[in-house]
């Protein structure tokens, strides 16, 4: 977020009172951007059903030799919302994922769409249900080409352009991941298709990096993190977009040119690919906040 402010018509106590105001805003939005999601239940679209919270386990945790209570989900169970009648129940921790349920309360798909658990090849990353029982649980590792190609925060991390899609009545969940694979998972057997973007071919280069030269429309970008493609610490490419030198962007190069990339109201440039490794997929070291991370 940018914020532009003008002093020309403020006096120093104005300027500094002002300047401590934006702070404090800037400061709230990222604490707030980045704090755990909680949810204790997710209703069908005609709400009908409702997926709660049914069970919780207490613990005890040694921190510091003091010992203090957690609170740890054990089941959720689904409801009619009407008469308040359990249908059944799920083992599962969803209270920081996203839930959707079938109107007619047979299916039930969580997705882990921001992260607060280490990114790892066994991470658990769509997990779908038919009338209480696991169909299909589909892994870090089984979405991702590379598990290091994802944006990171403070607490969390995100791998997705915009949230999934998820129709019942087609049967089907689509997502696209920054790797700009498009992926359309079958909700009835959990079979899963992944196809790269029409604009993605053996030439494109992939990368997130610092613009450290801008010739009008030429540009040479410096490589943060390489998600895959041909290219060794620089990338020089052409746009008609503006770039700022010194900022960094998530950029798709296809022959020495920047290729647009939107999906819905979300554009690449905008994504943090903030792994920074240059090759991911020759990196076999373990790798500070990952797991265990496999790339193909």
């Amino acid at each position: 977020m940018r914020i532009f402010i003008s002093y020309r018509q403020f006096n120093p106590i104005s300027k500094m009172k002002n300047l401590l105001i934006i702070l404090f805003l800037m400061t709230s939005l990222i604490v707030n951007a980045d704090e755990p999601r909680y949810r204790n239940s997710f209703n069908s679209s005609n709400n009908v059903f409702e997926f709660k919270i049914s069970q919780v386990r207490i613990d005890s945790v040694l921190i510091s030799n003091e010992y203090y209570k957690s609170t740890k989900e054990v089941k959720w169970s689904l409801y009619n919302s009407k008469d308040k009648t359990k249908i059944y129940d799920i083992e599962i921790i969803a209270s920081d994922k996203t839930a959707y349920i079938s109107n007619d309360g047979q299916y039930i798909v969580v997705i882990n769409d921001w992260p607060a658990e280490t990114p790892d090849n066994d991470l658990e990353m769509v997990i779908i249900f038919n009338n209480g029982l696991l169909v299909k649980s589909i892994k870090y590792g089984d979405i991702l080409d590379c598990g290091y190609n994802i944006s990171s925060s403070a607490s969390h991390f995100s791998w997705i352009f915009n949230e999934p899609k998820v129709s019942f009545k087609e049967n089907q969940i689509s997502l696209v991941t920054y790797e700009l694979n498009e992926i359309v998972i079958s909700i009835t057997d959990g079979k899963m298709v992944k196809s790269r973007n029409k604009f993605v071919d053996e030439n494109s280069i992939l990368t997130y990096g610092k613009i450290i030269e801008k010739k009008g429309v030429n540009y040479k970008l410096e490589i943060c993190h390489k998600a895959f493609g041909s290219a060794t610490n620089i990338v020089e490419f052409k746009s008609k977009k503006k770039f700022d030198k010194g900022w960094y962007y998530t950029i798709l190069v296809n022959n020495k040119n920047e290729i647009d990339i939107q999906y819905e109201r979300r554009n690449l440039n905008d994504v943090l690919l903030n792994t920074c490794l240059p090759e991911p997929q020759n990196f076999k070291e373990d790798y500070i906040d990952f797991g265990k991370i496999n790339c193909r």
